[in-house]
């Protein structure tokens, strides 16, 4: 192994044991931190002239699941009683702890865009930086849609027009995220076989939140889009055939109830007077028959 990786293994590996660096000591390093980094006005000038934040929220960070880590468990290159302003911070090797994870997203179509430059997510874009919540907690699950929708703008709005998608908006987390078909880190574009959503691997994937899925229930269409002719004619034709028949059908009974209202409030008058009008001849009868008394 690289000897370069031996020390930030070790470290990872001794934080873990509670042999790392003592709680009264992590919690003074990272107090030494924050007496820069928990000013909101801390910020830096990026590559591309964009203003950076370099405020770190302390309560987001000690409600973290890195929490009780402490700062130096991730930037292992920064010394506190040195201090490194205007010194540059080494991005943080999440793989240290995390290796399982980190091979299987180097593996992942993700990985490949960014070793190509082109824009992709890493950690911090799906995870976040110093707020990390437990990946499968019901607030992260409601807010996995606008994380993958930042990039994958077309799929989560039909997304949002399927059961899954109407389930997720009111709240429930009890439905499929994005990552419970694709995948979480190895995610493989679906003409991939080794794909979650690759049509030969469609029947397991259902099959977690489906028991007894079969070939002819993944059929269906998961982010199909009614808008798109192209790429789905009939879901086209169907949707707008749908459509046009149910305004046809509002529109036609709209028209006869508003043609049929003069008739029925005159039919309404009509019964009315008939019924005043017996009501009138029952009481002149009434009277009759008194005065033959």
């Amino acid at each position: 192994m690289d000897a370069s990786r031996l020390r930030p293994l070790l470290f990872a590996l001794l934080t873990l044991c509670g042999l790392g660096t003592p709680p009264s000591l992590r919690a003074a390093d990272d107090q030494t931190c924050l007496a820069c980094h928990g000013d909101r006005e801390l910020s830096k000038q990026g590559p591309e002239g964009k203003t950076k934040s370099l405020f770190v929220d302390a309560s987001h960070f000690t409600g973290s699941v890195h929490g009780s880590s402490g700062c130096q468990s991730c930037h292992i290159d920064v010394d506190p009683e040195a201090g490194h302003p205007g010194n540059p911070v080494a991005p943080v090797d999440c793989g240290m702890c995390h290796d399982k994870e980190a091979a299987a997203y180097a593996d992942s179509i993700h990985a490949q865009a960014r070793s190509q430059g082109r824009p992709a997510p890493d950690c911090v874009v799906c995870h976040g930086n110093h707020g990390i919540i437990k990946p499968r907690s019901d607030t992260f699950r409601r807010s996995l849609l606008g994380r993958c929708g930042g990039c994958h703008t077309e799929q989560s709005e039909t997304y949002s027009d399927t059961y899954h998608g109407k389930v997720t908006r009111l709240g429930y987390t009890a439905t499929a995220e994005c990552y419970d078909c694709h995948g979480a880190h190895r995610i493989k574009p679906p003409a991939d076989p080794q794909s979650q959503v690759n049509r030969a691997q469609l029947v397991a994937t259902c099959g977690k939140c489906h028991p007894g899925a079969n070939a002819g229930f993944v059929q269906y269409i998961a982010h199909g889009n009614h808008r798109d002719y192209k790429k789905y004619p009939v879901l086209f034709i169907t949707f707008w055939a749908m459509t046009l028949l149910l305004v046809c059908v509002f529109v036609f009974f709209g028209i006869h109830s508003l043609l049929w209202l003069p008739r029925a409030l005159r039919l309404r008058r009509e019964i009315r007077q008939e019924e005043a009008a017996k009501v009138g001849g029952e009481r002149t009868e009434g009277k009759e028959e008194d005065r033959h008394e």
